[in-house]
């Protein structure tokens, strides 16, 4: 990765420059609090409004299909828990 003057960016590979796209802007990182001022940081932050997930946000959703396919039904096997104790099973050779 090669970084210009003007914050340009351009990626390389083998003398070569590789087309690329930016999707997102890294988030500003959280300012460093000293210990002293700690308490007072969380009160602030705990003051403000909690924040909701959008009407269409997966944690709404929570508890419901995905789809409007019934779910599978599996059959209990008859000798017990998968393979245990039917022929050829490791378990039944003396």
């Amino acid at each position: 990765m090669l970084e210009d003057a003007q914050d340009q960016l351009a990626i390389e590979y083998q003398g070569r420059r590789l087309a690329y796209t930016r999707y997102q802007e890294q988030s500003r990182q959280a300012a460093v609090v000293p210990s002293k001022q700690l308490d007072a940081a969380v009160e602030i932050v705990k003051a403000k409004p909690p924040t909701k997930p959008a009407d269409q946000h997966p944690w709404r959703n929570y508890g419901t299909p995905l789809s409007n396919k019934p779910p599978i039904k599996r059959r209990a096997s008859p000798r017990g828990h998968f393979n245990f104790g039917q022929q050829g099973d490791i378990s039944t050779l003396g």
